[in-house]
This record gives structure tokens, C-alpha cells and sequence, in this order.
């Protein structure tokens, strides 16, 4: 049981800096550079974190651990924050398309004038 929960231990912490990097680097894109950016993301991370951490204490404190009640709604997290995670990327994508179309569009109707 200890080989299974440091693998999922394991795993969970390559996928959490997985996407740590890849929003590093789409926030860094979006944010052309600024140093600024990172130390945000850096810090949001580490709040989110630091969050999950506290909440995940009650179901290690929890007098009934197997409780499947509990282990369904640790699971429901789990697999709701990756989707939000996952979708990341492609809302910073769809958010930089559609500023770029508004800057196009504002510069194409300036030139007009």
C-alpha cells in the first residue's frame, strides 16, 4: 500500500509540474515576457497548492479514511481540477486570438480616419 500511494504521489507531482511549465509558458507568450507574469503565476500556484493541501486534510484526518463517500468527492476534485488545468492553454489561446482580432480591427478602422 506505502509503493502505491508514493507512486501516486509520484505521478501526481510530474503532472502538477507538467502543467506548471506549460502555463509558464503560455502566460509568458500572453504576457509578451513580462517578468511580472511569472511571479503571478508562480504565486497563484503556490496559493492553489497551499489550499488543496488544507483541504485535503480532512479526509487524512477523517476517522473513517475508506469512507467511499469521501474518497468519490477526493476524486471528483481531483478530476475536475484537471480539467480546469487542462483547459488552460486553450483559454489563454482563444483570449490572445480574439485581442489580437480587436487590435486589428481597432488599428484597421484607425487608419480609416
Amino acid at each position: 500500500m506505502l509503493r502505491l500511494a508514493i507512486a501516486i504521489a509520484s505521478l501526481t507531482g510530474f503532472v502538477a509540474l507538467s502543467y506548471e511549465i506549460v502555463w509558464s509558458r503560455v502566460v509568458s507568450y500572453a504576457t509578451w515576457g513580462r517578468p511580472a507574469a511569472f511571479g503571478a503565476l508562480l504565486g497563484a500556484y503556490l496559493l492553489a497548492i497551499a489550499i488543496d493541501s488544507r483541504e485535503s486534510r480532512r479526509f487524512c484526518n477523517d476517522d473513517e479514511r475508506g469512507d467511499r463517500r469521501s474518497l468519490r468527492a477526493l476524486g471528483s476534485s481531483i478530476i475536475a481540477a484537471n480539467v480546469a488545468s487542462f483547459m488552460v492553454a486553450p483559454a489563454m489561446a482563444r483570449g490572445a486570438a480574439a485581442a489580437v482580432s480587436r487590435s486589428r480591427s481597432y488599428s484597421s478602422s484607425s487608419r480609416r480616419r
